[in-house]
């Protein structure tokens, strides 16, 4: 978020993020804690949020089996089914948490999230159709009218946007500014997930652009 931080121009930035994190480990091991604390006692107030939380949640499963071997599968399918169920929970309590304390303690205090890109998007990689269903779901797009119906039919950029728009949340939906780059955006090419630089300036614009919306 320092890229962003420096194109709004905003006079300071706390950097909370930790490596690896997932959404569970997020709500229990400190993270939201820390960002709750800052909220309460900043002096002058926050005057942005940003969250980008999930995606660890789905990378481990590349790791591990059935997933590992068989990303196709239906016992793939099945463990992030369950993935996708838990970080719901853990999502929906963390962004609740931060929209109530924002509320209290920096009322004029702007919340953004992400959704998440696919790094496989145009490799042609074995795992570019599973990660397009994990973050779109069935329907291979986000719809909120998915929740409550068969769980394959909503992926995680599904909740990210869903919860955060129950909650007065803005999305910077990043994913189809992705899509097919994948080589281009991010450093997939030597199995690395993350965007590049040239990602990252996308994901600010995607940011840039939602926020300046809200503001018109």
């Amino acid at each position: 978020m320092a890229l962003l931080h420096g194109r709004l121009g905003h006079p300071a930035l706390a950097n909370l993020a930790v490596g690896g994190e997932t959404s569970g480990s997020f709500r229990s091991e400190g993270q939201l804690a820390a960002a709750l604390r800052l909220l309460r006692r900043a002096d002058p107030a926050v005057t942005l949020v940003t969250l980008d939380i999930g995606g660890n949640d789905l990378l481990r499963l590349l790791g591990t089996d059935p997933c590992a071997s068989a990303p196709d599968s239906a016992a793939c399918r099945q463990s992030v089914a369950v993935t996708l169920a838990a970080f719901e929970e853990n999502y929906r309590s963390s962004l609740r948490s931060l929209r109530e304390a924002a509320n209290r303690h920096a009322p004029d205090a702007r919340l953004a999230v992400m959704t998440y890109f696919n790094p496989f998007s145009g490799t042609d990689a074995v795992y570019e159709a599973g990660g397009r269903l994990a973050l779109l779901g069935r329907d291979l797009r986000i719809d909120c009218r998915a929740a409550g119906r068969d769980p394959a039919d909503r992926g995680m950029n599904d909740t990210i946007a869903c919860v955060a728009r129950e909650l007065d949340v803005r999305v910077a939906d990043v994913h189809p500014r992705f899509e097919g780059q994948g080589l281009q955006l991010t450093h997939i090419g030597v199995e690395d997930i993350h965007a590049n630089d040239r990602g990252y300036e996308v994901i600010a614009d995607a940011f840039l652009d939602v926020l300046r919306r809200g503001d018109q």
